[in-house]
């Protein structure tokens, strides 16, 4: 009978239903400004750093509006292959990361946090902290630089904001354990 009973409630529970977790998104409101945190790029779209960045509401809805075109570019620039194959000489695609760290397949390349906003009516430009760990040595963090433009088709990738990227930076422990990651004072 306990078997019977058990077969019966064990589908039912939420154990039961789902083997894993899938996260869907979520809605997220900043300064009143609700950004729907959903695929595609979710995990990049979270990496958005707009609280604490002295943004007015227009700018986080132009923001917001921009979202998944820098999403996609940015998950572009994390993706080896079509970083490495990019044709340097195109001014419409962002530097390869790859290509300026000297990396190799199969090292991974992730998005700490996109940041450093500036933003007007036309045009938005922010950095972008990466990370990885190369040849399981101690993790390597890189900022480069971005800026997107307006156009009648929406926004879009325009160039970098300077001629090269920001380049490694250097990561301490704050006093409340968090890593704090900064350009080295030139």
């Amino acid at each position: 009978m306990f078997v019977l009973v058990s077969a019966v409630i064990f589908p039912m529970t939420a154990c039961g239903t789902a083997d894993f977790f899938v996260d869907q998104g979520h809605q997220d409101a900043v300064n009143g400004v609700m950004f729907a945190i959903v695929p595609p790029h979710l995990y990049i779209k979270k990496a958005f750093k707009l609280r604490g960045e002295n943004l007015s509401p227009a700018q986080l809805q132009t923001i917001r509006d921009a979202m998944t075109e820098i999403a996609a570019m940015t998950n572009r620039v994390l993706n080896w292959q079509s970083s490495v194959n990019a044709n340097v000489s195109d001014a419409n695609q962002p530097r390869s990361v790859y290509r300026i760290q000297l990396l190799h397949a199969p090292t991974q390349l992730y998005v700490k946090t996109l940041k450093n906003w500036r933003v007007s009516e036309t045009t938005i430009q922010f950095t972008t902290d990466y990370f990885y760990s190369k040849d399981q040595q101690q993790t390597v963090n890189f900022r480069d630089n971005y800026v997107f433009i307006k156009t009648a088709s929406g926004w879009t990738f325009s160039n970098h904001a300077s001629e090269s990227p920001d380049g490694i930076l250097n990561c301490a422990k704050t006093t409340d354990r968090w890593m704090r990651c900064e350009l080295p004072e030139r």
